[in-house]
């Protein structure tokens, strides 16, 4: 398990996060400021935090987060919207 870092990041990182949650929330069409939006950062934030300081690596992550998601069963597709589960 990875440790999670007490160091405050840098504005270069600021920028970087914004620059991934940017990205995320534009690519599914979630508004930044809402509560996907905070949702996304928080956990853009949480991966920050517990070592994950890789632009592309944080995107991928946030990008996965966010991706719509499909299920089949019983020849019926189904595809689940996260907006309707508490995300605190």
């Amino acid at each position: 398990m990875k440790e999670v870092t007490t160091q405050g990041p840098t504005p270069e990182d600021v920028a970087m996060l914004r620059r991934v949650h940017d990205r995320a929330c534009l690519s599914a069409n979630i508004q930044r400021r809402g509560a996907r939006g905070e949702y996304v950062a928080r956990f853009i934030a949480d991966e920050f935090a517990m070592g994950n300081r890789d632009e592309t690596s944080l995107s991928e992550c946030a990008l996965w987060l966010v991706r719509p998601r499909t299920h089949t069963a019983s020849d019926k597709s189904y595809r689940i919207d996260i907006s309707i589960y508490a995300l605190y």
